[in-house]
């Protein structure tokens, strides 16, 4: 009975760490991706991955601040319009935030401005479309 438990705990354990990889392989290769078509100069793959590594682990901290702002406008929103065009702002100035802190502190890694913000504007999309945070608000407000 024990082997079994120990079985399922390992195969969840592998399960999880599989997806986990897996979106951040995804996310890796896309925004890598687009980051060589913008002609974003880095010295190593490896600086790349840290780079995204920090994206990650800096945009989850931000994105609880920001999440609770998003969160406390949505009380104001009256339709889906407003709501969308209050969440695609808010992660905007998080996408934006972060990718400028992480710019800064990875220096084998550099971004003109227009990379930004064309990475900043297909990361809004990609929340807009993953997150869909204004369809709560918007059954909310009904």
């Amino acid at each position: 009975m024990n082997v079994r438990k120990i079985l399922a705990a390992i195969l969840m354990t592998l399960f999880v760490g599989g997806i986990v990889i897996g979106v951040f392989t995804v996310f890796f290769f896309t925004l890598g991706g687009l980051f060589v078509v913008l002609g974003v100069h880095f010295e190593t793959y490896w600086s790349l991955l840290f780079f995204f590594i920090l994206l990650f682990v800096i945009g989850f901290f931000t994105e609880i601040l920001f999440k609770g702002f998003m969160l406390f406008a949505f009380t104001y929103v009256r339709n889906k319009w407003e709501a969308m065009a209050v969440q695609g702002l808010v992660s905007f100035a998080d996408n934006l935030i972060v990718l400028f802190i992480v710019d800064w502190i990875v220096a084998s890694v550099t971004l003109t401005l227009q990379a930004k913000i064309i990475v900043v504007i297909f990361l809004v999309f990609v929340e807009l479309i993953v997150d869909k945070e204004w369809k709560k608000a918007e059954e909310k407000a009904e």
